[in-house]
């Protein structure tokens, strides 16, 4: 996230919550229907765990460190909720680039230089 020392920005997220609760009321509703099908920890821990979910995972392109376990994330939330946005999801984590952190990005401009 980037600080932003922009008036609208900070006056926008005075009122993200109330611009949020939809999407929270959405997400309550969803969370009930999935805990009655049987999505308890247990389960969740069980689909994370399983061979045949990390092989979707695994085909994300650049599909680790950080980059693969947020596509894994989506991916588990989009079952758990039934969204079946795997294809959306593909896409957008196949487009992204994955972050450096502050060292590899200092190193790669060096290598670049």
């Amino acid at each position: 996230m980037v600080q932003s020392k922009r008036l609208n920005v900070a006056m926008n997220a005075e009122r993200l919550k109330e611009r949020l609760a939809p999407v929270r009321e959405m997400l309550a509703r969803r969370s009930a229907i999935a805990r009655s099908k049987g999505w308890k920890k247990e389960r969740v821990e069980k689909h994370w765990n399983d061979h045949a979910f990390r092989r979707r995972v695994s085909r994300f392109k650049r599909a680790y460190a950080r980059h693969g376990v947020i596509a894994a994330y989506l991916l588990l939330i989009s079952d758990i909720f039934e969204f079946g946005l795997d294809d959306e999801i593909r896409a957008l984590m196949d487009d992204r680039l994955p972050e450096l952190s502050d060292d590899a990005q200092l190193l790669r401009e060096v290598i670049e230089d």
